[in-house]
This record gives structure tokens, sequence and C-alpha cells, in this order.
């Protein structure tokens, strides 16, 4: 949780991550899955101290995103499996939610490994459809955030929560925006065989 006062600017970075690694994951994966690291990090930390205390909440997403973005850094070589993973677990609580309510976490975990072996065994597939699908998602939610900034009415909450998780089947327009931004983001990335293709 943040304050409302922060939710434009985090949108705006949850926009453009989502953006460069929907249609270009691939091609700066260990960069994209850094930044990751950094908002995934910071948003976790700022659950753990109060939103009112600005002070305390700038040093816990400061922290919390170095931590983050460190870990996936040196996280690169096993970054293809958590990709793998989370594509997964998208699926399976996407599918699952739709047929029969919410999911149990032995599905989410079957789910995710399931996916993760299936990404250490044809990467760049797995890595394109992931980081276009995970993209678009992100896009998704800061678009949101910054659509829905605006006057908050009396007793309203003076926070505001990042909604990265996942998007459920429906007839919703986020749902809509999210499968046709990562079809597009997938095959503008399947399209684009990077600079060491190129160069052969």
């Amino acid at each position: 949780m943040i304050p409302t006062a922060f939710q434009l600017p985090a949108g705006a970075i949850l926009l453009v991550a989502g953006l460069a690694a929907c249609f270009a994951g691939y091609r700066i994966f260990r960069i994209i899955l850094t930044v990751y690291g950094v908002v995934i990090g910071g948003l976790f930390a700022s659950t753990l101290v109060a939103p009112d205390n600005t002070t305390h909440l700038l040093i816990a997403l400061l922290v919390g995103g170095l931590l983050g973005g460190a870990a996936m850094w040196v996280g690169y070589f096993v970054g293809v499996a958590l990709v793998g993973a989370g594509l997964g677990a998208i699926a399976a609580n996407s599918l699952w939610a739709h047929f029969r309510g919410e999911p149990s976490t032995v599905v989410i975990i079957v789910a995710a490994a399931v996916g993760a072996a299936l990404a250490v065994s044809s990467q760049r597939y797995v890595l394109i459809v992931g980081t276009a699908l995970i993209g678009a998602q992100t896009a998704v939610a800061g678009a949101v955030a910054l659509m829905n900034r605006g006057p908050r009415p009396a007793g309203a909450e003076s926070v505001w929560i990042a909604h990265l998780g996942v998007p459920r089947v429906s007839t919703d327009w986020t749902f809509i925006a999210w499968v046709v931004l990562g079809v597009v983001g997938t095959i503008v990335q399947l399209r684009s065989r990077g600079p060491k293709a190129r160069r052969q």
C-alpha cells in the first residue's frame, strides 16, 4: 500500500515497464527481470510500514526495490524458470477461476512447476509468451491506476493498493485489453529476431 499521492507516478512506471516487457521482453530479459524485481520488492516492502508515515514508506520502497532488483539480477539464470512458473500460475488461476471458482494452492503449485519445466525445455517461446502476457497485465494495471486517479470522496481510503493480480476470464475491458495486448506483444516479439539473428 502506498499513499494515493504516489498513484500517478507508480501507475506510469507500471505502464512503461509493462509495455517494455510486452513488446521487447525477450530481447531485454535481464533488464526487465531486474525492473520487475524493483517493482515487486518495493510494493512488498511498502506493506510492512504504515502508509501515513511518508519517510518510512519511502525508505521501505527504496530498500525493498533495491533488494528485489538485486535478487532478480542475480537470479537471471533461474529467470527462465520463474517466468514459466508465473505463466503457469496465471493460466491455472484464470481458467480455474472461470470454471470452478478459486483454485487451490496445490493447483497453482502444480501449474507453476509444469510452466517452469516447459520454460526450461523451450526457452525462447516461453519467454516471449510469458513476458508478453505478464507485461500486458502490468501495463493494464498501470493504465487503471492512471485512469482512476482523481479527487477522493470524503471517507475514502488515503492509500492505493497496486493490483498486479491474475486477470480472470470475463468480458471486462481489463481482461480484453490484457488478452489483445498480450497477443500483439507475442506477435511483435516473434517477428523480431533480435540483433544476433540479423547478423547471421
